[in-house]
């Protein structure tokens, strides 16, 4: 055992006659553990452990066992107009988009997308300073759409489709739609 290994192994039996001496035929048995950090998740690579036995008659040996990280990516994107109705060229609907991480790595080169609001989305809020999507963190986006008198507000058009765009990885979130009924006021006089 290398008691200067992160393991920290710990002795857990085999001195059957408890004098301190590995006897012919005995077996001493050591246990660790070692708590996965969020960096090793990120590299992907597997987590290698070597374990080191030595003697005063012998040299040393090692053994080591492997373990596989896997590696599960995602997030979810959501997309909320906060206004019901609108009635009127340049009336303003406020948006809410929040992009959360719900995999197990953190995700960088971050990209949000929406061609209704003017393409690239950059402003958000959330990060907790290091530029990067960390596991559990929601990044929310609040851009506004400005309503044009053509073609939003015309006599055939009712609901402005707020759905579309593309987020990180490329997915595509065509089935989170928010709509806005358009209503036309008509003046006589």
């Amino acid at each position: 055992s290398n008691p200067s290994d992160d393991f920290n192994p710990a002795f857990s039996g085999g001195d059957t006659d408890g004098d301190g001496n590995l006897d012919v035929g005995e077996t001493w048995t050591y246990t660790a553990s070692h708590t996965v950090t969020q960096a090793e998740i990120d590299a992907g690579l597997p987590l290698v452990n070597v374990a080191t036995g030595d003697t005063d008659q012998t040299g040393p040996k090692t053994d080591d066992a492997t373990v596989t990280v896997k590696q599960a990516p995602d997030f979810t994107l959501t997309k909320v107009a906060n206004k019901d109705v609108v009635n009127a060229a340049g009336q303003t609907i406020p948006c809410t988009i929040a992009l959360t991480n719900t995999g197990n790595v953190t995700l960088t080169g971050i990209t949000v997308n929406d061609p209704l609001l003017g393409g690239a989305l950059n402003n958000y809020a959330g990060d907790n300073g290091n530029g990067k999507l960390d596991v559990g963190e929601t990044w929310t986006y609040t851009p506004t759409y400005i309503v044009k008198a053509s073609p939003d507000i015309s006599e055939n058009v009712y609901t402005l489709n707020f759905g579309g765009g593309t987020g990180t990885f490329g997915q595509i979130w065509n089935g989170q739609t928010s709509s806005i009924k358009l209503t036309q006021t008509i003046v006589t006089g």
